[in-house]
């Protein structure tokens, strides 16, 4: 999400845009780029941005789905210009840029709304959704690096260590189906619900694996290894996300009970 807009670039270096003859035309935009570059290493890649009705607004859509970038959320915005950027060649260190943007870029507007019952608009729950999946798969990573250090050194019984990887697979499963129905378009309240689901049965996990696994490595590694004792403590950060479980508690109880997911 973020800026896309066009670039106009000078096809003779060493003069000024007053002495340009002919320019190169291409997306630009830094999220229009990342988009782009995503898109150009197969990877499935969507731009939520805005443009205006205009000639530039239509190439960079054209543009856009030639390179396999999803532009179903970039809208027009009727009052404003889509970005144009020229640049002066100077090889070759030396590029001034000079960018209209009459009166605003257009991605500034980006205004998300609530629903008619409160609920979060397609493009809160999308941003939503994701924050969370990457707050849950990132601690996980760190108790998963506990457990791998568990199990290459063979700490504790065959039962346990068992239970360690058992648990952490477990959490990577919920968090991937989310992330599965989400790549699959689902963008729905239910989604939402899950992503939450997800992110709290992983941080209870993460939180009894992690201790799990400091027991079984022992005191010394827990003296001796900064990595132990890192990742030991980095993993209670998880709780410091927003929303904090006892926030969220009661919208998921109403969710639980059938009732849309409102978060406030």
């Amino acid at each position: 999400m973020g800026r896309v807009g066009v670039d106009l670039y000078p096809l003779q270096d060493n003069v000024g845009l007053e002495d340009v003859e002919t320019f190169s035309k291409s997306v630009g935009g830094s999220a229009g780029n990342v988009a782009i570059a995503a898109a150009k290493h197969g990877r499935r890649a969507a731009l939520i941005s805005r443009t205006g009705p205009d000639a530039f607004g239509r190439f960079v859509h054209k543009a856009l789905r030639e390179m396999n970038v999803d532009d179903r959320y970039i809208a027009e915005l009727p009052d404003l210009l889509t970005p144009v950027t020229f640049c002066e060649m100077y090889p070759p260190d030396h590029f001034p840029l000079l960018f209209y943007r009459l009166p605003i870029a257009p991605d500034l507007m980006i205004r998300p709304e609530l629903g008619l019952a409160g609920e979060l608009d397609d493009l809160q729950t999308f941003g939503f959704i994701w924050f969370e999946l990457l707050v849950a798969a990132s601690y996980l990573g760190v108790a998963s690096a506990l457990v791998e250090t568990c199990l290459q050194r063979g700490r504790g019984t065959s039962t346990q260590r068992t239970d360690l990887a058992t648990r952490t697979e477990g959490a990577a499963l919920a968090i991937e189906a989310v992330a599965a129905a989400l790549d699959a378009g689902e963008r729905s309240n239910d989604v939402l619900a899950r992503s939450l689901v997800a992110r709290f049965t992983t941080g209870s996990i993460v939180s009894a694996v992690v201790a799990d696994a400091v027991e079984l490595l022992g005191g010394m590694a827990f003296i001796t290894s900064g990595d132990v004792a890192l990742l030991a403590a980095a993993s209670h950060a998880i709780g410091f996300h927003p929303p904090s479980r006892a926030a969220a508690a009661e919208p998921l109880g109403a969710w639980f009970a059938g009732d849309p997911l409102v978060l406030s």
